[in-house]
Parts: structure tokens; C-alpha cells; sequence
């Protein structure tokens, strides 16, 4: 599933593509990828500019003129992929997700789950192998109201120190469990909670009421780094996640614990070692951070 970075490189590298271009026409081959009834296509979205592009959470929201948004949830497999044909030829391929042959192959294929035909000979394609993926369309209201939206915690990236601390301080779960609770804080998911708890020298197992306020503010710097370090990187791109560019995010060359379970840790040599933690596969190292 993506996280804070991944998605956040999504939005980087199609926000000016995406633009001020039209939607012409929207069609799906799957509805429940495309969760709109043909009324509001046609009502809400079709003829419509887009405006902006922008990320809550996990999220991919593409806003319209007429103050509807698309709301784009990537989950396991998705991608987005933008193509513009001159002269008969691809002109413009910037893609986005899932690291499949589907992002620089001929579209639509077998994966394509949803089109937008957009002005200009542009086309964005949403396709999602494995089928968890989906679109939605809110108004401005809508999106107010919507519990994908305003039961989100924080996001992790603009939250300070204070106001974190001051959320998981009196959590009596497990630290990871808290970092995973979008409702707690938003855009965290296992491998950045897995490199900034070891960053931070916490055990992922740890009550949160047991840390003290030190320990937590240590770990709000330590998540913040780690998050605007990957999306530097392009996001991680273990199995799951390339950039706008096609190209594979490189942070997962410069982890230092996450699916690195008998390496050595990069501060005292012992071997990483992978537990479960809030149902999650867990990596730590069993000195640094001990319970």
C-alpha cells in the first residue's frame, strides 16, 4: 500500500501535466474501480478543467473547475499513467505506481481499470492489477463531510512537534500501532515506521504512554526526515512504487532496518531482526531498541 512519500511523488510529477487540461470523456471496465454513477459523470466531471492536484493522506485528489474533486485511492497495485500522442506518436509518457511493465507498455491493457480521455490528445489511465484500487467524485461539501476525509489524523508531514506528542502521549497501543492508525496521525505505513522508530532507538512494541515527551519529539523529527528524505529519493519502490518519470524510487538503497532482518545494524553491528508487530512484519534491532 502507499504511503506518505509514494503518493506524494505521484502528485509532484502530474500535477503541471494535469493542469488545465479537460476531461472529454471518463469510461471503466470495472465499476467498482470507478465508484460514480453515470448521472454525476456526466453532471460533475465530463467538460470540466482541472485545476489542481494535490494529496491528503494516502490520497490523490484531482480537483475540478466546477469544485467537484476526484478522489483516487492507488491501494496495492494502482498506477496513473499519463500519456499525450503528436503526430501519431507518444509525445508525452509520465507514469506513476505499481513498477509493472504496464507503465511503459501499450495502454489500455489487460491492467487498465479506468480511462480519462482529456483535450490536447492526453489520456490518463488508472489501472490496478489487482483490482482494490478506486475513484470517487465529492463536491467541495461532499469532501467536508466524508469520512475518507476528516477522520484522518494529522498529516505527518505538517504536523509539529507540540500536537504529536500531545496525540500519542496517553495511547496505551504499541508506538507502531500508533504510527499505523491513520486516524492518529495520516501518511505513515510499515516502512517508515519501521525506519524512523529505529532512527528514534524505540522499540516498535513499546506502549506509547511509556515514552516520555523527549523520546516522542526525538521520534517526530526522526519521521519527518525519514518521509522528506524518501520523497527526495522518489519514494520507495520495493515491489510496489516508481515515480512520474517511470523511473524506480531509489530509498530503499539507504534503509537501514526495513527487509533487512540478519544485517548488520548500521550503529552497533548486530544482526536486524524481524518480528510481528501491530500484525505487521517488523524489523529492529534487538539492542538499539530494546523494550
Amino acid at each position: 500500500m502507499p504511503e506518505l512519500p509514494e503518493v506524494e511523488t505521484v502528485v509532484l510529477g502530474l500535477r503541471e501535466l494535469l493542469r488545465g487540461r479537460v476531461v472529454k470523456n471518463i469510461t471503466t471496465d470495472w465499476p467498482k474501480s470507478l465508484r460514480v454513477s453515470d448521472s454525476r459523470i456526466k453532471s460533475d466531471i465530463l467538460g470540466q478543467e482541472i485545476t489542481g492536484l494535490r494529496r491528503v493522506g494516502k490520497m490523490i485528489l484531482i480537483d475540478l473547475q466546477n469544485n467537484n474533486t476526484l478522489v483516487i485511492h492507488l491501494k496495492m497495485t494502482g498506477q496513473l499513467v499519463y500519456k499525450k500522442v503528436k503526430d501519431g506518436e507518444s509525445a508525452e509518457d509520465f507514469g506513476a505506481g505499481h513498477p509493472s511493465d504496464s507503465l511503459i507498455s501499450r495502454l489500455p491493457d489487460k491492467t487498465t481499470r479506468v480511462i480519462l480521455t482529456l483535450d490536447g490528445r492526453a489520456v490518463l489511465y488508472f489501472n490496478d492489477m489487482r483490482k482494490f484500487g478506486w475513484i470517487k467524485v465529492l463536491s467541495s461539501g461532499e469532501i467536508e463531510e466524508s469520512s475518507l476525509i476528516n477522520q484522518l489524523g494529522p498529516d505527518l508531514l505538517k504536523i509539529d512537534s507540540k500536537e504529536f506528542i500531545q496525540r500519542l502521549s496517553k495511547r496505551g497501543k504499541n508506538i507502531k500501532s500508533c504510527l499505523l492508525d491513520q486516524t492518529i496521525v495520516s501518511g505513515c505505513g510499515n516502512i517508515y515506521a519501521d525506519e524512523s522508530l529505529w532512527a528514534s532507538k524505540i522499540h516498535p512494541g513499546m506502549p506509547a504512554c511509556e515514552l516520555t515527551h523527549k523520546q516522542l519529539g526525538n521520534l517526530h523529527r526522526n519521521l519527518q526526515d525519514v518521509l522528506r528524505f524518501s520523497i527526495k529519493q522518489g519514494g520507495s519502490s520495493s515491489r510496489n512504487y516508481v515515480n512520474a518519470l517511470g523511473l524506480k524510487g531509489k530509498y530503499l538503497d539507504f534503509v537501514n532496518v526495513y527487509q533487512k532482518a540478519g544485517s548488520p545494524c548500521a550503529r552497533c553491528q548486530t544482526p536486524i531482526e524481524r518480528i510481528v508487530v501491530a500484525s505487521r512484519g517488523t524489523h529492529l534491532c534487538p539492542v538499539c531498541q530494546k523494550i
